[in-house]
């Protein structure tokens, strides 16, 4: 669960500022395959069962989607043009 919430966030803003559409593809992949392959190796090293891991992936994926709502509602609030950007001085 954790695995998806992170790095799909991660995965999320950095292929917000990819310039094309296949940057953002293979970032979209790329992290989905890493993804996919942490879940595979807690189930292959007995550390879960393959119900819990497919649990954690729904419930990390809807919390996912629900983070990524809530960033662009506050985004959107704030200005259509306007991104969070962290100030440099």
């Amino acid at each position: 669960m954790v695995s998806i919430v992170c790095y799909g966030l991660l995965a999320y803003f950095i292929a917000r500022e990819c310039k094309t559409r296949a940057e953002k593809l293979i970032i979209e992949w790329s992290f989905i395959t890493f993804i996919l392959l942490i879940g595979v190796s807690r189930f292959f090293i007995n550390v879960h069962y393959l119900t819990d891991i497919l649990t954690g992936f729904f419930v990390g994926y809807t919390f996912l989607v629900i983070l990524v709502y809530i960033f662009e509602k506050i985004e959107k609030r704030r200005g259509r043009g306007e991104r969070l950007r962290l100030k440099t001085e």
